[in-house]
């Protein structure tokens, strides 16, 4: 387990400081890890519940289309584990354009098989905007416990198998979500490095399936 010397002040034991470092360093056990992933599945379900208990279906489509139902899990992954929110997870290293390139690439390869519909505005704003951030915090709080508890390859090919599952194309979403795991690991915890490289994968995803047809020329 990674310490978090240099990015936590000191804290005094017994203090309510000291109590929330010390849960940070936890590592989180597989029910942490499951009971995550769960939250995250079922999240759009709930807010559409929500919604319509209040009179407000009309929203729900959008709001699950454009991803915004993902927006509460962003405190609900700070409670899981603070310390992607810490310094460390933020920094943007030279060899994450490495992992960029390859996926950049790689999405180039995927998009020059049979054309798709194009797709709906409201998809095209989640996965640009919404989807690259939440996923890859989520991932972040999966990925380093699994990887500590089954070893580095068995917990990033779950992880990758977790995140593939819920997309569509299951095999293409398969390897880019190992090549996400890959650079988030290969950056040492980079979330800009993980989120620019899943931003660039969805760019040219929706440009290819039909962005082109929204943007005017």
């Amino acid at each position: 387990m990674y310490c978090n010397s240099g990015i936590l002040p000191p804290m005094v034991a017994g203090s309510s400081e000291g109590q929330t470092d010390a849960r940070a360093s936890r590592p989180l056990t597989f029910a942490h890890v499951l009971a995550f992933y769960l939250v995250f599945v079922f999240s759009g379900w709930l807010v559409t519940l929500a919604l319509r208990l209040i009179g407000l279906s009309a929203l729900s489509d959008p709001t699950l289309e454009t991803g915004l139902y993902a927006l509460p899990l962003i405190p609900v992954a700070y409670k899981f584990d603070p310390r992607i929110f810490s310094k460390a997870y933020w920094k943007f290293p030279s060899r994450a354009w490495a992992g960029i390139g390859v996926i950049g690439l790689m999405q180039f390869i995927f998009e020059s098989g049979k054309p798709l519909p194009p797709l709906d505005h409201y998809i095209v704003f989640g996965a640009l905007f919404v989807a690259p951030c939440v996923e890859e915090l989520a991932r972040a709080v999966m990925i380093t416990p699994l990887m500590e508890r089954l070893g580095g390859p068995a917990g990033l090919v779950i992880t990758a198998l977790l995140w593939a599952w819920l997309h569509d194309f299951f095999w293409v979403a398969l390897a880019q979500q190992v090549i996400l795991s890959l650079i988030f690991v290969y950056t040492r915890r980079s979330l800009p490095s993980a989120i620019a490289a899943h931003t660039v994968m969805n760019v040219i995803a929706a440009y290819h399936i039909g962005l082109h047809t929204i943007i005017p020329h």
